[in-house]
């Protein structure tokens, strides 16, 4: 039986397609990565930011604005980037697990100096 479940996984490391109809019981991972495995190698893994309303990628797509609350791979490391206009954008490597919150508080960007001379 494990055999079987790590069918799908052993073709996709090994570069071949899969027909849809082997898919039975599988789901992929998001709209944006191929990986196909089964669900309960997924958790719920929630981005949010002070101050809300950031954008926020993973691995390099964009997922949504605000709270976001995506399926990762469990244990997988994934690149973050939460950015809004006026902050400093925020970068880090998480590792997915169970109950995960990534909720950091991003840096006003300074003010700007002016080039010129006041008379």
């Amino acid at each position: 039986m494990k055999a079987l479940c790590l069918f799908p996984i052993l073709i996709l490391l090994s570069g071949c397609t899969i027909p849809s109809s082997a898919y039975h019981g599988f789901r992929l991972s998001s709209r944006h990565w191929a990986a196909v495995l089964p669900e309960r190698y997924f958790v719920q893994v929630t981005f949010d930011s002070v101050p809300s309303g950031a954008s926020v990628e993973v691995g390099g797509f964009y997922v949504g604005s605000g709270r976001v609350t995506r399926p990762l791979e469990v244990m997988r490391s994934f690149p973050i980037r939460i950015t809004k206009p006026g902050f400093e954008p925020w970068t880090a490597n998480i590792i997915a697990e169970t109950g995960l919150v990534v909720s950091p508080e991003l840096t006003p960007v300074p003010p700007a100096a002016t080039g010129g001379s006041s008379r």
